[in-house]
């Protein structure tokens, strides 16, 4: 037993709890369901427009504007950093834009191809690449928030658990110098903090063939944020206790800049996401007022 409450020595317990094709099977079919209603967000926005952060076809975002000078919204998809893209997210560029916010939604390689190391600095470079670009972009670097579901709640968190001024030895072509609160806020949505499950659960443990280095470095929960930046978190209430114990763990571990769990009740692993393209919803408002804490 660990401190997410699960015992890590019942592979099939693991896939009862973590299973989503079991626990929510609308999964399966998403993609599907996705694909026109945001296809019809990106063709209708005047302002929409794909940009590439590195070389590979997958390190693109896609970048919604709003106003001028207006905050940033960055949406990382989940998956379990194997599945989904997101052209299946635009809609969150939809939501945010009408109250003012300009959102981008990032892509990264998924495993086998890559490591949970290397999905970890594709996603760190599209912040990079954003800050970089903030005055092509036309939005306020000073309020970039970050978001995710899954596995993009877990890299939501490791974006707050990155110490950026220490990346600047590694990349000598960044003018000026990263600072180091680059991310205001975070919002982690269904979050996978401790990534020792997923090291045993038979469903995916072949996939992703996590090391005990991947596990100790890439683990949110086993990390320490460099900064004040505020974290909030929300879990469907019809998920499993696996997924509550996730959102408790990282609470416990991060107690200086944990602000709050929303509640979502009556949601699973998929609906849960609804949430956030909801304007009156408990999550949705919650992570507007992580906004208006960083003017």
């Amino acid at each position: 037993m660990t401190a997410t409450g699960i015992d890590f020595d019942d592979p099939a317990e693991l896939d009862r709890q973590y299973d989503i094709s079991v626990a929510a099977p609308e999964i399966e079919t998403i993609a599907e369901v996705l694909v026109a209603p945001n296809a019809l967000v990106r063709s209708k926005h005047s302002g929409y427009r794909e940009y590439a952060y590195g070389d590979s076809a997958l390190q693109k975002l896609d970048y919604f504007p709003a106003h001028d000078n207006a905050p940033l919204l960055i949406y990382i998809h989940g998956g379990y950093w194997h599945a989904f893209d997101k052209q299946f997210f635009s809609t969150v560029g939809e939501a945010w834009n009408s109250v003012g916010v300009a959102v981008a939604v990032v892509n990264y390689r998924l495993v086998p191809d890559v490591s949970m190391g290397t999905i970890v600095a594709d996603v760190r470079q599209s912040i990079i690449w954003l800050w970089q670009q903030q005055h092509l972009l036309r939005f306020d670097a000073s309020r970039m928030v970050v978001a995710g579901s899954s596995a993009g709640g877990h890299l939501t968190a490791m974006m707050l658990a990155t110490d950026w001024p220490q990346l600047q030895p590694d990349l000598p072509q960044l003018q000026p110098d990263l600072p180091k609160e680059l991310l205001k806020a975070g919002a982690s949505i269904s979050g996978l903090h401790d990534l020792e499950p997923f090291r045993r659960a038979p469903f995916l443990k072949d996939i992703l063939k996590l090391s005990d280095e991947d596990v100790r470095d890439h683990s949110p929960a086993r990390l320490k944020p460099p900064t004040s930046a505020p974290l909030i978190t929300c879990v469907g209430g019809d998920e499993t206790a696996a997924f509550h114990a996730q959102n408790r763990l990282i609470a416990e571990r991060w107690p200086d800049v944990f602000k709050a769990d929303i509640p979502s009740p009556g949601t699973n692993h998929v609906t849960v996401n609804r949430e956030l393209t909801t304007p009156t919803s408990a999550l949705f408002m919650a992570v507007r007022s992580l906004f208006d804490d960083v003017r």
